[in-house]
Order: C-alpha cells, then structure tokens, then sequence
C-alpha cells in the first residue's frame, strides 16, 4: 500500500505502509502488545491507523494538499489566508 502526497497538484511524496516499524505487521503487534497491557479491546469492525506513512508538512501560506493511501482513497483539504 502505497501513501502519496500531494501540494497544489504536484506529488511531494510517497511511501510504501511497510516502512512503518518496518513491516506494517509489526505495528499491529505492537498496538495489540499495548492493549494488552492496558487491559483494553479493539472491537471487532474496528479501523486501525497503525502510524503515518507519509511524513508531517508545515503549511504556511494558502496550500491546496491531498493525501492519497492505495485502496483507501483520498483526502484533500485547502488552507486559504
């Protein structure tokens, strides 16, 4: 799965989920290893965001972002002044 942004049209980024922990297995383990620990459940149906595959961007003037994650869909938003 591959997670892409992009600013005012142009593709900034991309990466592949398995960069999170290293293999995005390993972040589920690690959530559940929590839980766990915390004598807490995920409910059966849950959606699980294990971490960001694209990196934090500091927007300062009026930006039009989308993030794009394959076979999940997109997401835009535009900051204006």
């Amino acid at each position: 799965m591959i997670g892409r942004i992009f600013i005012n049209d142009i593709e900034i980024y991309f990466n592949n989920a398995s960069s999170i922990l290293g293999n995005s297995i390993n972040a589920l383990k690690w959530l559940f290893n929590q839980m766990i620990e915390l004598k807490k459940i995920i409910k059966k149906g849950s959606y699980v965001s294990l971490g960001s595959i694209t990196p934090l961007i500091c927007i300062t003037e009026p930006t039009k972002v989308k993030v794009s994650i394959d076979n999940i869909g997109d997401c835009a938003i535009n900051f204006v002044k």
